[in-house]
């Protein structure tokens, strides 16, 4: 009998740690401007490379990026903002989810320009994409 009610007092408590703690994402996301200004650098780095890029899909915690390279072949980038600032970054050549995408990287927000390198280089490797 006890330990259901251990059990069921610690449900309570990560349910609520959990809901508060994606409130508090939330909240960060909207005093920084939206996910397309959390993740500016990323973004000034797929304007650079890319022919063409457009944000697709921009929710509370993910940025989908659909890009075209000067030679015409189409990548997803999506940024997907977790607890802590960790992020994760993932590309494929169509829309995808975490199971299968063709490449992933986690980082952060502070290393997001790093980590575009990472997935850009992987790119170039898989895909001879070029680049602008």
């Amino acid at each position: 009998m006890w330990i259901l009610i251990v059990i069921a007092i610690a449900v309570v408590f990560f349910f609520s740690k959990y809901s508060s703690d994606k409130s508090q994402l939330r909240k960060n996301v909207i005093l920084q401007g939206g996910l397309d200004q959390v993740f500016i650098n990323f973004l000034e780095c797929v304007k650079r490379d890319f022919a063409e890029y457009k944000i697709v899909k921009m929710s509370e915690n993910e940025l989908e990026i659909f890009t075209l390279t000067k030679d015409g072949q189409n990548f997803v980038f999506v940024n997907k903002l977790g607890f802590g600032d960790k992020v994760n970054y993932r590309c494929d050549p169509k829309r995808s989810n975490y199971l299968n995408a063709e490449i992933v990287v986690e980082g952060n927000v502070s290393n997001q320009v790093q980590s575009y390198q990472m997935i850009l280089s992987e790119l170039i490797k898989k895909h001879a994409i070029e680049t602008e």
